[in-house]
């Protein structure tokens, strides 16, 4: 493995993207990866701290939206929607918002995927062959 300088890190391209059709659309949808920045502002967004402890603000279909808005791109890469939007999405196909939110929750280990290390990356397994 090479040894990493400021540039090429600054150059990676360094969040997963997934495309996710979503019929009751009618296309397709890219999630990403949430940056430091965007999971930043996704926290403060969606959650509050309330006797010690980590409490989800508002409906699971508002904390969809709130994902949801964080980590959907258009084809340029720029976000697909903005916080404004989230009183808009919570009124779209309950079956929609949990099928795109479900891959942004996967892809930044949220959730049931929190502690999901190996499940769907490609680790070889101790005989050397590659499991998924």
């Amino acid at each position: 493995m090479s040894k990493l300088n400021r540039e090429s890190i600054l150059a990676a391209q360094d969040c997963i993207t997934e495309t996710v059709p979503v019929p009751e659309w009618g296309g397709e949808i890219t999630v990403t990866e949430m940056t430091g920045e965007q999971s930043s502002r996704f926290w403060d967004e969606a959650f509050t701290h309330e006797g010690g402890r980590t409490v989800r603000k508002g409906t699971a279909a508002e904390f969809a939206a709130a994902l949801i808005v964080a980590t959907t791109q258009d084809e340029d890469g720029l976000p697909l929607f903005l916080p404004s939007d989230i009183p808009a999405l919570v009124r779209k196909s309950d079956r929609a918002l949990n099928r795109v939110s479900d891959v942004a929750l996967r892809l930044n280990k949220m959730g049931r995927y929190a502690n999901d290390t190996v499940k769907n990356s490609a680790a070889p397994a101790p005989d050397g062959s590659l499991t998924a």
